[in-house]
């Protein structure tokens, strides 16, 4: 018998790939079902509960696919990515990406990006909740001090690019949609999104270029003057008249809730 560390990585393993490598250590039931038996039969009760799982998370990308896609996707993403946390809620983050790199969802260059717009309203439906910032604390900072601060975004926010009219696509595939049949072109533009709850409801806020720049600087933690700084330089027909004013729109949206002092002046 190996040591106890061993018997559950490799336990585990057979549970997610159904395997029974950890058979030989295991004992018949009372009842005399065979070790073999048992995993199996563990391994499918996880792979269903798993799987509602994902498909409750993902059901425009299961409804763009087919269920049947879907479920073959799972068994492999599953195997990859077995669940690692006690909160099943929190399952399915690293689906957006497993596609991406999927062969057979090739065709569907969009796909990931849908995904990750749904797992961003996930998100945001069990993320904690966060007051969001009142502008009067930035007022009452120096101009210096404001320079070097750090905006804390709120807990639920993602924020959602892609080259790809994903939010067009999401919207089309609801249940109560009346564009049930529309004919979207990939080529009408991209989606910046973001994605959050401040109060009750997840919100989306198809943002201006400058805005979801701006907003993803501080959200990677950038302070308050390099943000600025960057946002410019990407989108050099700015102004910081127009950055001011993305601002003001990010703060009055709840998409920040408090702000890092950074004494020390760092970026």
């Amino acid at each position: 018998m190996p040591d106890l560390a061993t018997f559950q990585q490799v336990f585990l393993n057979d549970i997610y790939q159904g395997s029974d490598a950890s058979a030989g250590w295991l004992q018949h039931t009372e009842s005399g079902i065979a070790p073999q038996t048992s995993l199996k039969v563990y391994h499918q009760s996880t792979r269903g509960i798993l799987e509602d799982a994902l498909l409750s998370t993902f059901p425009v990308v299961t409804r763009l696919v087919g269920e049947a896609f879907m479920k073959a996707m799972f068994v492999e993403f599953v195997k990859e990515y077995p669940l690692r946390v006690g909160d099943l809620n929190m399952y399915g983050s690293a689906l957006p990406h497993f596609i991406h790199a999927f062969p057979p969802a090739a065709s569907l260059p969009y796909l990931a990006d849908v995904a990750r717009l749904e797992w961003a309203m996930h998100h945001a439906t069990f993320a904690p909740d966060a007051p969001k910032l009142k502008t009067q604390r930035l007022a009452e900072l120096s101009e210096t001090e404001a320079a070097h601060i750090k905006l804390v975004p709120h807990p639920s926010l993602s924020l959602v690019g892609s080259a790809y009219p994903i939010e067009h696509i999401w919207l089309a595939n609801q249940p109560d949609s009346l564009a049930d049949n529309a004919v979207i072109n990939l080529d009408e533009g991209g989606s910046q999104l973001a994605i959050w709850r401040p109060e009750l409801d997840v919100l989306r806020w198809a943002m201006a270029p400058t805005a979801f720049t701006l907003a993803q600087h501080f959200a990677n933690g950038a302070s308050f003057a390099l943000a600025m700084h960057a946002t410019l330089q990407h989108h050099t027909e700015a102004t910081l008249n127009d950055l001011q004013t993305d601002l003001a729109t990010l703060l009055a949206h709840g998409l920040f809730t408090d702000i890092h002092p950074n004494p020390k002046g760092d970026f």
